[in-house]
């Protein structure tokens, strides 16, 4: 403020902006460089084990439960234990089983409705009464 302009202030302002900050050496930019490349690459690699396995996880209980599906609109009307796991999926597998015991015991009650309806010699036991 000694100076009469006012100009003083504002040369202590410059000369403090035109310092540069202290920062980290080309080696050490480096450095981190290839720690974020690092923790990128495993992040990544991880991601993809975890899709992969996700992936696997919900694959393989839809594709056996599809298969058995298939095979109790074919007629299997069996039970099959393999589908019956201890997760949600589990749970549908389990569905799926009592939906054929279910499907076997309705054709099987018409059946036996029908044969009692029709005594032997009557009328033969067609295929289509059993599914009416």
């Amino acid at each position: 403020m000694n100076n009469p302009s006012g100009h003083h202030h504002l040369e202590n302002t410059r000369s403090y902006t035109a310092h540069k900050l202290p920062g980290p050496s080309p080696q050490q930019a480096g450095g981190y460089l290839n720690i974020i490349l690092a923790v990128f690459l495993l992040s990544a690699v991880i991601g993809v084990v975890l899709i992969c396995s996700l992936f696997y996880i919900v694959t393989q209980p839809v594709h056996a439960i599809r298969t058995r599906l298939t095979a109790i609109s074919g007629g299997d009307f069996s039970r099959d234990d393999s589908i019956e796991w201890d997760n949600e999926f589990g749970d549908i597998g389990k569905a799926v089983n009592q939906l054929a015991v279910n499907i076997h015991n309705l054709i099987d009650a018409k059946i036996a409705y029908e044969k009692q309806k029709f005594p032997k010699g009557q009328a033969p036991l067609s295929p289509s009464l059993a599914c009416s």
